[in-house]
C-alpha cells in the first residue's frame, strides 16, 4: 500500500499472550481464543499457557471519499473503496463488516450526521467537511479512515438543463407561452420577463408565463428571459430563449352576425347591432343597403327607410378595424320587404 494510501490499517497484527491478566486491545472473543488452558491431569488445576494468534483488520487496505458537490441542499456520500492491485478501486470493504459513518465540519464531528450521506447547510458555508468511515467485523480489529477535506462549503447556483421554448400562432391577438424549460434542481420558481426585438416589454403581462401579442408587435421578433430560483439556492443566470419569427398581422373573427330589429316599414326606425368579435377596442363602421346597393349616406347605426326603399329589402354591414389587424366584416340577415 501506497504511503499516500492513509491510516496503516491494513494487514495482520501477530502478538504473543501470556493470559495472566494482561491488558489488550483485541475483542473478548479474540482474547478467549488466545488463551486456552493446558492439560490437566491427576487432580491437578489446569495452568493457562501462551499461544501465538493473528488478528487481521477489517479490510486490508480501505478508504473512503466524498462524492458530489459541496454545496448547500445538495446531497453528499461517503463512497467506500480499496487498494486492489496498484489502483483505488471504489466498492464496500470486506464482506460482513458493518459500516457506521461520522461527518465533521473543519475536524469537528456534526451532531447527528452518522449515516452515509449529508446535506450541507447554510451554517456550514466556507468550511470543510470530511467522512470518517468506521467498520466492524466479528473477529477482526476495528478500522476507520478519514476521507479528505472537500473544498469549502457554498451556495449552488441553479442551472439550466433543458432550453426555454416559445410556442403559439405569431400574429397579433394571439397568445404566446414559454416552456418550463429544465433545471439542475426540481421545484424551481421561474421568474419572465417578455422581450420585443431584445428590450423588455413594459406592463404587468410581460412578466407573466404568457404573453398576448399586441399590435406594437407587428413586424417585431418576440423572445422571453427566464430566471429559476429557490430557497438556499442562488439564482440561475438568465436563459433568454430563441427568438420567435416575425409577427404578422392577426384576423378579426366574427362570433356573432349583426342583426337588426325594428320594423321595415317606410319612416319606422331600423337598428343594427356591430355583431361580436374575437378582437375587443375595434373601429366600426356602418353601411346600409336597399334591394342589394349600398343606400347613399346611410352610414349610422341606425336607418329609416324612405319611399325611395319601399318594396325592397334592407340588410346591414359591418366592418371593423384595429391597428396591427387585417380588416374585416359581416352583414346583418335580409329584412322583409320595406312597406309603405
Amino acid at each position: 500500500m501506497p504511503a499516500a494510501a492513509g491510516p496503516a490499517f491494513g494487514g495482520k497484527l501477530k502478538n504473543t499472550f501470556a493470559c495472566l491478566g494482561v491488558a489488550a486491545t483485541l475483542s473478548a472473543a479474540l482474547l478467549a481464543s488466545a488463551c486456552v488452558p493446558a492439560q490437566a491431569s491427576e487432580g491437578r488445576v489446569g495452568t493457562l499457557k501462551a499461544i501465538t494468534v493473528q488478528a487481521e483488520f477489517v479490510s486490508q487496505y480501505p478508504y473512503v471519499r466524498v462524492a458530489g458537490s459541496p454545496a448547500v441542499g445538495h446531497v453528499l456520500r461517503a463512497v467506500l473503496g480499496n487498494w486492489v492491485a496498484g489502483n483505488w478501486v471504489d466498492g464496500p470493504w470486506a464482506a460482513g463488516t458493518t459500516m457506521t459513518y461520522q461527518w465533521a465540519l473543519n475536524g469537528v464531528p456534526i451532531a447527528g450526521a452518522t449515516r452515509a450521506s449529508y446535506v450541507p447547510v447554510t451554517s456550514d458555508l466556507n468550511k470543510r467537511l470530511t467522512v470518517k468511515a468506521m467498520g466492524t467485523k466479528p473477529g477482526s480489529l476495528f478500522q476507520f479512515y478519514v476521507s479528505d477535506s472537500t473544498s469549502r462549503v457554498y451556495i449552488a447556483y441553479i442551472k439550466p438543463t433543458a432550453p426555454v421554448a416559445i410556442s403559439g400562432s405569431l400574429t397579433t391577438g394571439s397568445m404566446l407561452s414559454a416552456s418550463q424549460g429544465a433545471w439542475d434542481v426540481p421545484g424551481v420558481t421561474l421568474f419572465r420577463r417578455w422581450m420585443r426585438n431584445g428590450i423588455d416589454i413594459p406592463g404587468w403581462q410581460a412578466f407573466q408565463d404568457k404573453y398576448r401579442l399586441t399590435a406594437e408587435d407587428l413586424g417585431a421578433k418576440i423572445s422571453v428571459r427566464t430566471v429559476a430560483g429557490k430557497y438556499k439556492y442562488r439564482n440561475s443566470v438568465p436563459v433568454v430563449s430563441a427568438e420567435t419569427g416575425v409577427i404578422t398581422k392577426g384576423l378579426i373573427l366574427s362570433f356573432k352576425a349583426p342583426a337588426i330589429t325594428g320594423t321595415a316599414k317606410v319612416g319606422q326606425v331600423l337598428s343594427t347591432s356591430a355583431g361580436t368579435w374575437n378582437v375587443p377596442g375595434l373601429t366600426v363602421k356602418y353601411q346600409w343597403y336597399a334591394g342589394g346597393v349600398a343606400v347613399l349616406g346611410a352610414t349610422s347605426k341606425t336607418f329609416t327607410p324612405a319611399l325611395a326603399q319601399a318594396g325592397k329589402t334592407l340588410k346591414a354591414k359591418v366592418s371593423v378595424s384595429r391597428g396591427g389587424y387585417i380588416p374585416a366584416f359581416a352583414v346583418s340577415a335580409v329584412t322583409a320587404a320595406v312597406a309603405r
